[in-house]
């Protein structure tokens, strides 16, 4: 039977409120006397292993969020710094969209990748048309290459109706996308909205 979880704040022998600097230190002085080869104590290997992982941890932002958040059984989700840096991503992306709200006047708001904006294309828009009677409508938008976030695009065939574009930024790193989706932190996604957009 596996011994119980350890809280990383006590493997490394800091208050929580402990600064980056304060986080480094502790693991210094504790990787000294921890390491497998100086250290006389037989069980110095899986010590020393959990010190490691209990600063990898604490020092990155995201995972230290995560982990103060959901404690020690989300650890092996987000503990590697990839998990990390994508869930720090994913946490700037959804502040950035909770604070742009559909325009006045717009019916439609029309979600693009970096890439489509880049280069063009083509949606279909599905909106309720004004008038006495509002009735479901469907229109084939072109979005120009170049198109921005937050551009505005005219709906043909209903005067004053348009679409907003949100563009998402450019990805950083495709092996981090790749990575993220190995680590399952897309299956989050959902889970991640709820807390955050809720």
């Amino acid at each position: 039977m596996e011994a119980a979880a350890r809280d990383y704040y006590d493997v490394l022998g800091v208050e929580r409120g402990a600064d980056t600097t304060m986080l480094k230190q502790a693991f210094r002085a504790k990787a000294r006397l921890l390491h497998p080869d100086v250290s006389d104590d037989p069980d110095a290997e899986r010590k020393f292993r959990e010190l490691a992982e209990a600063y990898s941890v604490l020092s990155g932002p995201a995972s230290r969020m995560l982990y103060d958040r959901f404690g020690y059984r989300g650890r092996d989700t987000w503990s590697s710094p990839a998990a990390a840096q994508a869930v720090a991503g994913l946490l700037d992306f959804w502040a950035h969209a909770a604070r742009r709200r559909r325009p006045a006047g717009a019916v439609a708001v029309v979600e693009l990748g970096f890439y489509e904006a880049a280069r063009g294309a083509r949606r279909t828009v599905r909106y309720r048309g004004h008038g006495e009677v509002e009735l479901e409508r469907e229109v084939e938008l072109s979005i120009p290459s170049g198109a921005e976030d937050g551009e505005r695009l005219p709906l043909n065939g209903d005067d004053g109706a348009f679409a907003v574009l949100r563009v998402r930024p450019q990805p950083p790193d495709s092996t981090l996308l790749r990575t993220t989706a190995a680590l399952g932190l897309l299956a989050a996604v959902g889970f991640l909205a709820f807390l955050f957009l809720g």
